[in-house]
């Protein structure tokens, strides 16, 4: 049950009361007899009943909720926290392992690189000499 519907509700019971007590009202105006006014007494009587078991219906529902809803925020309270907490140690854990890596294959790579490139530099090199010192020496193919 929402507010809204617990307000209607009490002013319904609200209107039922006022109704019921205009009703006793304009009968002892009539000077109605005894078993009327007693038929109203009594249902008055078990609508004051009926009221109060609602309201302790609905108090005791909202402590419910209320209790409910406590719950829940804590719950979430603590996932914010807990996903804090993991995110920060997954970027420490992150900036941790780059740095790792950074350190590990900065130098090699470089040194790879410039292996690399001396050998590139030296084949062509060769590539370029070495037909001319073959025929060099095989002076029979150079005719």
């Amino acid at each position: 049950m929402d507010d809204d519907e617990i307000r209607d509700r009490l002013k319904r019971f609200q209107r039922e009361m006022t109704d019921l007590s205009e009703e006793l009202v304009n009968f002892g105006k009539k000077k109605a007899n005894t078993d009327d006014v007693e038929v109203i007494a009594r249902k008055l009587g078990l609508l004051e009943e009926e009221v109060r078991v609602k309201f302790g219906t609905i108090h005791s529902d909202n402590q419910e909720i209320r209790h409910a809803l406590r719950t829940l925020i804590e719950s979430v309270d603590n996932l914010r926290s807990d996903l804090s907490h993991h995110k920060r140690d997954t970027a420490e854990e992150l900036k941790a392992k780059k740095q790792d890596d950074q350190q590990r294959f900065s130098t090699p790579i470089r040194f790879q690189m410039l292996l690399w490139f001396g050998a590139g530099i030296g084949l062509l090199a060769v590539m370029q000499g070495a037909p001319q010192a073959l025929l060099s020496l095989l002076p029979g193919l150079a005719r």
